[in-house]
């Protein structure tokens, strides 16, 4: 009786898959930022600073940077936001990545 030769079973190896890298938005002073662009996007306009902060914690750990900057004269109400782009559309590609991500914004212009 002859038994059937069996091949040991070979399993394929899986390469770990990297994480690509995060897209981050670099933060930038607000006095530099004027020249460089006219749209940006919006996460908010906030009264309370401490959502304000909460929300700038999260888009840094998400591995986002974004900028605030005041938006009435006495400082009482803070606009988050990334720093500006030439065009609506480089805006509106980068706000995609952050919806990817998890975030909601709007593109908006400096008037």
């Amino acid at each position: 009786k002859v038994e059937p030769k069996v091949e040991p079973k070979v399993e394929p190896k899986v390469e770990p898959k990297v994480a690509a890298a995060k897209p981050t938005i670099k933060e930038t002073s607000t006095a530099s930022d004027k020249s460089s662009g006219k749209y940006f996007v919006q996460f908010g306009v906030f009264s309370d600073p401490n959502n304000l902060e909460s929300l700038q914690t999260k888009l840094k750990q998400a591995g986002f940077d974004a900028m605030s900057e005041k938006v009435d004269a006495t400082g009482q109400k803070l606009r988050l936001r990334t720093h500006t782009y030439t065009t609506r559309n480089e805006a509106a590609a980068v706000l995609k990545k952050l919806e990817a991500a998890g975030f909601k914004g709007i593109v908006a212009s400096k008037s």
